[in-house]
Formats: C-alpha cells, sequence, structure tokens
C-alpha cells in the first residue's frame, strides 16, 4: 500500500528552509562566539592560577632549603653536646655572621630540651649585620606551642608566622646525634623574613613581578586549595578586570596557626584574551560572509537542479524497466512532488529484491552458522573435484546431545557458532566449509603434504580444548573428526562423505580426536 504525502510546493520549501537554515546558524554563531570568548577568560583564569603555584612551589622549595639548612645543624653531635651544656665553644666557632649570610637566616634560637631558650642571634640580611634580637618570635614559639608539636626525633615543624615585624618562615628540628639518633636534646630554630628580598628571589625563580599586599582581598567563588609540602594550606584565585584588560592573580599562604598570612598578587594583561577575541571576531565575521554566499549558491543550485533531478528520475525509471536491473534505485533525498514517484518505485522494486534474497539465502546457506548447507556445499564441490588431491574433513562436536539436554538449546547454538569460529581458524582461502545439520560439519580441504593436514588439525583440537563461556557455563567445543583422501578413498562426493563418516564414527568411539578412513 503506497502511503500518500502532502505535496509541498519547491519554490516554497526552497524559501522556507531558507530562512529556517539562516535563523539557526545566525543563532548558532552567537552562541558560539559567546561561549569561546568565554572559555578563553576561564583559560586566562587557569594560566594565572597555575601561575601562582609556581610562585606556591618556589615559597615551599625555600621552607624546604631552610628545613635542610637547618636538619644539618640539628643532627650534630656538637650541637646536641651544647643544648646539653657541654660545648661552651660551640656558638663562637659555628654561628659567625658569614653563617647567617650563607644560609639566609634572619634568626637563630636553640632551646634545650625543658624548652628554655639557650641562645638567639638577629641578623640583618639587608645592613649585613647582627641586630637586637625579636623576642617576639620565641613568644610566638613557647605561646603557639609549636615546639610541643615534636613529639619524636622524626617530627619537624616548619612553615609561616606572623611576626609585627612582617611574615616569617621557620623550621624548627629537634636536636639529635649526627647519627639522627635521640632522644631530643633540645630544639633548633631558624627563620627568614618574607620581605622584600625574598620575593626578590621567587621573581627571580618564577620571572614574575610579584607584589605583597597588605589589605584584605574579597576572594571569588572559584577559589583553589592547595597544599603542599611546607605549606599545609593555601588558596589561589583569580580577578578579571574587562575594561582594562587586566587579570589579577593572587596567592594566599595560611601561617602555622591557620591564621590568614601572606597574600601575593600577580598582574597581567590579558594577552591570550585580546589576541583570542579579535581572532574570533574576524573567524565569526568570515563564517557569516561564507554562510550567505553559500546560501546564494544554494538556492540557485536548487532552482536549476530540480528539473534535471525530474528528467534523470524518468531515464532511471525506464533503464529498470527496459533491463529489469531490480539493484538499481532512483537516488531521491526530498519529501517533494518529485520524490513520491520515485520513493514509490524504490519501494516496489526493494520489496521484489529482498524476496528473491531470503530465498536464495534460505535455499543455500544455513542460518544459524551462515555457512554453507548440505545442497550448496554439493554445488560448490562439483568444481573442487577437478584438482590433484583434497581432503574431506567429517567433524561432529562431542557430547552435543548431552550439552543440549542440561543447558537448553539456546546453549547448543551458542555452541554451534563457537566451534565455527574456531573451525574459521584454521581454513584456507580455497577451503569449504558445511552444516551438515546437528553438530556435524563437513569441510574441504587441499594440501600439500599429510603432515601439513595434521597440523591444522591439531592446531583446530587444541582450540577446542579451551573452554568458552555460553550463558553462564564454561563448555568444550570438542570434535571427533574423520577424513577421507581424494582420489585415494573416492572420487566421487557422496562417496567421500560416506567414507569420512565412517571414520569419525571411529575416531568418536576410540576417542582418538581424529581418524583417517582405513577400509581395513
Amino acid at each position: 500500500m503506497v502511503v500518500k504525502k502532502e505535496y509541498i510546493s519547491i519554490n516554497h520549501k526552497i524559501i522556507r528552509y531558507s530562512i529556517l537554515f539562516s535563523i539557526l546558524t545566525l543563532i548558532l554563531i552567537w552562541y558560539l562566539t559567546s561561549f569561546l570568548t568565554m572559555e578563553v577568560k576561564e583559560l586566562e583564569e587557569s594560566l594565572i592560577k597555575q601561575d601562582m603555584q609556581r610562585v606556591l612551589q618556589s615559597i615551599d622549595n625555600e621552607i624546604e632549603n631552610l628545613k635542610s639548612a637547618n636538619k644539618d645543624y640539628a643532627n650534630w653531635d656538637d650541637t646536641k653536646n651544647y643544648a646539653l651544656g657541654m660545648n661552651d665553644e660551640y656558638i663562637e666557632e659555628n654561628f659567625m655572621d658569614e653563617t647567617f649570610e650563607n644560609n639566609r637566616w634572619n634568626i637563630l634560637i636553640i632551646f634545650d630540651k625543658d624548652r628554655k631558650s639557650l641562645f638567639e642571634k638577629n641578623y640583618s640580611l639587608y645592613e649585613n649585620a647582627e641586630i637586637e634580637a625579636d623576642k617576639e618570635i620565641e613568644k610566638i614559639i613557647i605561646n603557639q606551642k609549636l615546639l610541643e608539636k615534636i613529639t619524636d626525633s622524626d617530627k619537624t615543624v616548619s612553615g609561616l608566622i606572623k611576626t609585627k615585624k612582617g611574615e616569617m618562615i621557620i623550621s624548627i628540628n629537634p636536636i639529635l646525634t649526627s647519627f639522627k639518633e635521640g632522644p631530643v636534646s633540645g630544639y633548633f630554630v631558624t627563620g627568614r623574613y618574607v620581605n622584600e628580598e625574598f620575593l626578590d628571589r621567587i621573581k627571580k625563580i618564577t620571572k614574575y613581578e610579584l607584589n605583597i599586599i597588605g589589605e584584605k582581598v574579597v576572594k571569588p567563588y572559584n577559589i583553589s586549595l592547595l597544599t603542599l609540602n611546607n605549606i599545609k594550606r593555601a588558596a589561589t584565585w583569580a580577578t578579571i578586570e574587562a575594561d582594562k584588560e587586566l587579570i589579577k592573580g593572587y596567592l594566599q599562604v595560611m601561617s602555622i596557626d591557620d591564621m590568614e598570612g601572606i597574600i601575593i598578587e600577580y598582574n597581567k594583561k590579558m594577552g591570550f584574551h585580546i589576541e583570542s577575541k579579535k581572532t574570533i571576531y574576524i573567524y565569526v565575521g568570515v563564517i557569516i560572509l561564507i554562510y550567505f554566499a553559500n546560501m546564494v549558491g544554494i538556492i540557485i543550485f536548487f532552482s536549476n537542479r530540480f528539473i534535471r533531478k525530474l528528467k534523470y528520475i524518468l531515464r532511471k525509471m525506464e533503464t529498470i524497466i527496459s533491463k529489469q536491473d531490480l539493484s538499481t534505485r532512483v537516488r531521491i533525498d526530498t519529501n517533494d512532488e518529485i520524490s513520491v514517484l520515485g520513493n514509490t518505485f524504490n519501494q516496489m522494486l526493494g520489496t521484489i529484491e529482498e524476496l528473491n534474497q531470503k530465498l536464495a539465502y534460505k535455499a543455500n546457506i544455513d542460518q544459524l552458522t551462515e555457512l554453507p548447507n548440505r545442497h550448496h556445499f554439493l554445488e560448490l564441490m562439483k568444481e573442487q573435484l577437478k584438482e590433484e588431491k583434497g581432503a574431506l574433513l567429517y567433524l561432529d562436536i562431542d557430547k552435543f546431545k548431552e550439552i543440549n539436554d542440561s543447558y537448553g538449546h539456546f546453549t547448543g547454538d551458542e555452541i554451534i557458532r563457537q566451534f565455527v569460529i574456531s573451525l574459521n581458524t584454521i581454513m584456507l582461502e580455497d577451503d569449504i566449509a558445511c552444516r551438515m545439520g546437528g553438530d556435524e560439519f563437513l569441510l574441504w580441504t587441499k594440501y600439500g603434504n599429510i603432515e601439513e593436514l595434521e597440523k591444522r588439525i591439531n592446531n583446530l583440537l587444541k582450540i577446542s580444548e579451551v573452554p568458552v563461556e555460553v550463558a553462564g557455563n564454561n563448555v568444550k567445543c570438542m570434535p571427533s573428526i574423520g577424513i577421507a583422501l581424494y582420489p585415494v578413498n573416492a572420487k566421487m562426493i557422496e562417496e567421500l562423505i560416506s567414507k569420512a563418516d565412517l571414520a569419525m564414527y571411529k575416531a568418536k568411539n576410540n576417542k582418538m580426536g581424529y581418524c583417517y578412513y582405513d577400509k581395513d
């Protein structure tokens, strides 16, 4: 039954689709432009956050360097003896001004095991001279109970503290022997101010123009929290000043007592955003020009081609009828007046061709395995028996009935399909296989010598030994194989099948895997 479709004027369709497509395209371009510019801004934010993470890593490295130098002194017998009151020359011999300059220390404090200060020295790296000791740092260490956090010889404390003179990174190590053995004899404390000299080192490492800002900054929603080896809590975020095309990156390093610590600012022009925005606008403009040029071309194309297409359809139909070629089709991609005739005719041709193909397929092919059936196999073998020599293999799956009875016919069918997959692995290009019915198969193959043939058969048996999982069950698809040789055992295909069948039963009864036909 042919379904009647509503006719739509071709000219109306061209105009209607052109207007609709134009509107949708312009809307898409507008959204795409907004999306791309937003993506570029987000990329700028992501990049400056990565910059601030590099700054944070550099600060963490500074603390790590301070901690490393601290550890060298803290794990030393001379330091231990001093902490126990047995090395009076220790300070004079080791802590000259050069020691502070080389290690870039601003402060050194040594506590005994009872957490009483034994020695304290402050040093100005700007003036290259010792200055008056800042007792505030000692009070901070005591008040915040930083020494108490070192509960055993493996514990250390490092990070940022806030003083009236500014922020400082410190490192506290337990005083041990040169072999890093306890018990803890005291505490070795070194510190370095986070000042312009400190920031200049970070600038040289990162190549960024950085500033330490004192005022509080409003944190946006897109803040990222970070943790490193020595800095337990830090945050980065970014703000954009669109009118100035400027982006600002911020890094806040929390102090050891989880106070606000320091905030470092990095300003840079959104160069990538500026250039990308220009590129996007140029790209969008080019797209719009190309789009309108294409639309004009499409309208002209449709106007010229529809009449030609109608003539093409009529000629195609005449050719199909005259040559009776059911595989030919009229190519129609629209639903207008022209397509009604073509689609109806194609539907009729398709139905007839499909029925012919189904009949031919069912007549020659086994539907479960898609191998030739016995009838088609015998037709194919008419040409094969003209060869000089060949072998016919009769294959039967062992214990197939038990498998069907135990697991059901669905599993049995799947076993058949799995066995055909295994059989395909040993087949040569010119081999012919068929399903006789049930679990029985035939395979015709040409061979150079018996050893080559047996190698392929043994490969099949080896593959078949591996169980396959079917419906949750592991089942083997082991075959018994009977072999009849052409023309040694027979010259007619029916006789070859009969003798291969006998050989197969002998192989199955004797559990031999495969067996050649032997009249005796």
